[in-house]
């Protein structure tokens, strides 16, 4: 039996067992802070160092890198079982035009190790020109990793200068568009609908989806992740890069979500009554789309009262 995630833990002291593990979690879990910056040579137009010009001595921010942490709660445990299959949980970001970017993640006062995943991306550098005219090239920042330690109450600040990890695109060789993928997400959290796989006004709303590469675009690692937020209609949409029309390389997302335990409406002789209940995302894929796509992909939470 696989422990049902218990990061939700900022919600209220539940109590959750298991058959394996019958004693009470340590609920006081607190949070880490990891913050950083990822930059490069991505303009060589304005690399001017008390009036002479030096190639790359002006870095900026690379934008849009996606970042990923998996952790296993074993590690929240304050007295774990070895002989326990854990739950595993996914944090997710992206550098935003500073190359900036901020994890939270729950942790203890005791320690424990992460590895952080810095997804390649794929991005224009300015070039300088005698003349002041505007000309660019591709290039490509390599993915790469981090392993930190991380426990209660500790901010960190990371920098990653990725100016000797980045590499020119060769003209036509990443030619990428845009797809979109969107549909509606359902779970039973009133069973006492009609249909019962409603999703509006449910604990659903608000909820992060996230899609992963299978099949990734030419030149893009499968471990980069985009996230889309579940609407108040039940319903959420996610712009991904792709290979361009033409191209026979396809691409395909799997697309999971993170379990969550919230309130669950059922009839109870005629009357109304909340329980609580564990949300698991039932995961799917969006397969073989291309540039200009709309993939409509229904996503579905299976509910279990605790």
């Amino acid at each position: 039996m696989k422990k049902k995630l218990f990061s939700i833990l900022a919600i209220g002291a539940i109590a959750i067992t298991s058959c394996k593990k019958e004693e009470v979690l340590d609920l006081s879990l607190g949070d880490a802070i990891i913050k950083g910056n990822v930059y490069s040579n991505l303009d060589y137009s304005n690399d001017l160092v008390n009036g002479s010009y030096v190639q790359g001595a002006v870095k900026e921010g690379v934008e849009g890198m996606a970042i990923s942490v998996e952790v296993n709660t074993y590690y929240w445990d304050q007295s774990p079982d070895n002989n326990y299959d854990y739950a595993k949980k996914t944090y997710t970001t992206t550098t935003d035009e500073n190359g900036d970017y901020e994890l939270t993640i729950p942790a203890t006062d005791q320690s424990y190790n992460v590895n952080i995943k810095f997804a390649e991306v794929v991005t224009s550098r300015a070039l300088y020109t005698t003349d002041g005219s505007s000309v660019s090239e591709n290039i490509k920042v390599n993915s790469f990793s981090r392993n930190i330690s991380i426990f209660k109450g500790a901010a960190l600040n990371i920098t990653d200068d990725r100016s000797s990890n980045t590499s020119v695109v060769v003209a036509n060789s990443y030619e990428y568009g845009v797809a979109t993928i969107r549909g509606t997400v359902t779970g039973s959290w009133d069973v006492g609908l009609s249909p019962t796989n409603s999703s509006v006004g449910s604990p659903i709303i608000g909820r992060t989806l996230k899609f992963k590469y299978t099949t990734a675009p030419q030149g893009m690692g499968v471990t980069t992740i985009y996230t889309a937020t579940i609407d108040s209609n039940g319903e959420y949409s996610v712009e991904v890069p792709t290979n361009k029309s033409g191209n026979t390389s396809f691409v395909a997302l799997e697309i999971y979500s993170d379990d969550f335990i919230a309130d669950q409406i059922f009839n109870n002789g005629g009357s109304d009554a909340n329980r609580s209940a564990i949300y698991s995302g039932n995961t799917t894929n969006a397969s073989w789309f291309y540039d200009a796509d709309i993939k409509v992909v229904n996503f579905n939470f299976s509910v279990s009262p605790l």
